[in-house]
């Protein structure tokens, strides 16, 4: 057996099919298994962030100041619930095409327009802003606002470099100039954008960087990480050990242990379809990569992908791409 050995899990895709939960469980439990806990190179390849190895950030929703109320979770069909039943009336949206990236959008158009107040802010025409959008705020690009940019081992900082075009204006600004206005006045405490940025990087995994620390620094720092998985040899599990089998998961009527499922009979519908993404195809992003023509003549249309077999069984023609 080749040591150390990783596993880079490639996003949720293997979720999106029957039995993928004890799948995932089974993956889960490999490093354990092999002995590849504990060890440079070895367990999990973290792909967004790697919070097993010291990394996070900190965090500027000061929930802890919350009043006591009925908040409605931030869950797609929790959202589209409380706009159809009435809770939730106004809707700022950062850069959300909700009509896209949201399921059942039939359902969620019949609850934008309940709305009394649908704001859109965005840097490209969406489908939500054309349709439903009582108001378009232009937004701002990357270079046009001050930034931060955390990969899985380095921090960089991203200086605005261009004056935004007309009246778009960063994110930051809207949100101060309508807390002002609401009289909501410790919402955005920080003089200037650099603020929210320095409190959010106020973590010991960037060693408390700030705004003016990496611009002195070159605009690039590392983390302060550990190259290895859980480095205290604590797990977040009830014994603080390594655990195959699962206390929560049978607590919920699962299986302890990963286990193979057999797939249900084919129903009415013999076929799911799995929504997933090619390397040029953007969801709400670009307005579906409409807004850029580059994108836009690299993935002209919604391609259909079937396996040869499947085709061949219902006398469908397909055109075969190889995946070099």
């Amino acid at each position: 057996m080749t040591k150390p050995a990783m596993i880079v899990v490639g996003g949720s895709s293997m979720h999106k099919s029957a039995g993928s939960w004890t799948g995932a469980r089974a993956i889960g439990c490999l490093p354990g298994l092999t002995g590849n806990v504990g060890i440079p190179g070895g367990g999990f390849g973290p792909r967004h962030g790697g919070a097993t190895h010291g990394q996070a950030l900190g965090t500027i929703t000061a929930e802890d100041r919350r009043p006591p109320g009925a908040f409605i979770p931030s869950q797609m069909p929790l959202v589209t619930e409380a706009m159809l039943d009435g809770r939730l009336r106004v809707m700022l949206l950062l850069g959300t095409n909700m009509l896209s990236s949201y399921a059942d959008a039939g359902r969620v158009a019949e609850a934008l327009g309940r709305m009394d107040l649908v704001v859109a802010y965005d840097l490209f025409f969406s489908d939500t802003a054309r349709r439903v959008a009582d108001v378009v705020l232009p937004g701002t690009a990357w270079l046009e606002e001050l930034g931060c940019k955390s990969t899985n081992t380095h921090l960089y900082l991203m200086p605005k470099v261009l004056e935004a075009p007309g009246e778009a204006r960063p994110v930051v600004w809207v949100l101060r100039e309508l807390a002002q206005r609401l009289g909501v006045t410790d919402f955005f405490p920080w003089a200037d954008e650099s603020g929210p940025i320095d409190a959010i990087l106020d973590h010991p995994g960037t060693g408390h960087a700030t705004v003016a620390a990496l611009a002195a620094e070159g605009g690039m720092r590392a983390l302060r990480i550990s190259h290895v998985g859980h480095p205290d040899g604590t797990f977040p599990t009830p014994s603080g050990k390594i655990e195959l089998e699962s206390a929560v998961a049978a607590g919920l009527g699962l299986p302890a242990l990963p286990v193979a499922v057999e797939p249900p009979a084919p129903g009415r519908y013999p076929l799911t379809l799995c929504q997933g993404r090619t390397l040029t195809h953007f969801h709400g992003f670009y307005d579906h990569g409409r807004a850029l023509p580059s994108l836009a003549k690299a993935d002209p249309e919604p391609a259909l992908w079937i396996s040869p077999p499947d085709a061949a069984t219902r006398g469908w023609r397909t055109a075969w791409r190889s995946a070099s």
